[in-house]
């Protein structure tokens, strides 16, 4: 049975194909649709109420996909680990809220790409901070409307950051979930957020 289908820049892949075919794959684990340009919320309303066991799911680049994607993805979605939403531009911080005031999400994910989601702000990280404590990579990087108050608010409301920890694009975390708090933080082109200021207020 199928656990992973990776359909990245599957261009002509329409909702009719989401709904009719990947969502007979009641299977699936791991689901990448990113750059599928076409395909819209309706899809991830389907995949909501037929792919209940996605632990990961890559939306990067959809850019029909809109804040009620991620109202289906918070209400049906309870085992979902992994969320990319890179340049997605259709997201706004109320689609953060739907992340991050579901009480499944807020006890499944522990990675989460915003980056280039040139919608979401201040507002939308410091919920994330607040609400998604069991995260353990959060990518920021080129969310170009952010500035060191989410970097403060990260610091004050996810915890002291673990053994192993990076800051940045490269290296390796320790994802032992005892371990509590953010391991990955990627701050890359956050121009507005890493000033020398703020990168001294991370703890060492």
């Amino acid at each position: 049975m199928l656990q992973t289908l990776d359909l990245t820049r599957c261009t002509s892949i329409t909702d009719s194909g989401v709904i009719g075919g990947v969502c007979t794959l009641r299977h699936l684990q791991t689901l990448s649709l990113a750059w599928c340009h076409e395909v819209t919320d309706e899809s991830f309303k389907a995949i909501s109420q037929n792919l209940r066991g996605l632990t990961s799911l890559d939306i990067s680049g959809c850019i029909n996909a809109t804040d009620a994607a991620m109202e289906s993805v918070a209400s049906g979605l309870p085992a979902l680990a992994s969320l990319t939403l890179a340049s997605c531009r259709g997201i706004t911080n109320e689609g953060i809220n739907h992340l991050a005031y579901s009480n499944t999400i807020q006890a499944s994910l522990t990675s989460l790409d915003i980056s280039k989601a040139a919608q979401i702000s201040d507002e939308g990280v410091a919920t994330i901070a607040k609400h998604l404590k069991r995260l353990r990579v959060l990518v920021l990087s080129q969310c170009v409307e952010l500035s060191m108050l989410s970097l403060r608010v990260i610091v004050e409301q996810m915890g002291r950051p673990c053994e192993g920890e990076r800051v940045g694009a490269d290296g390796d975390g320790d994802n032992d979930d005892h371990h509590g708090g953010l391991e990955v933080l990627e701050l890359a082109k956050c121009a507005n957020v890493v000033t020398t200021t703020a990168i001294n207020t991370l703890p060492s």
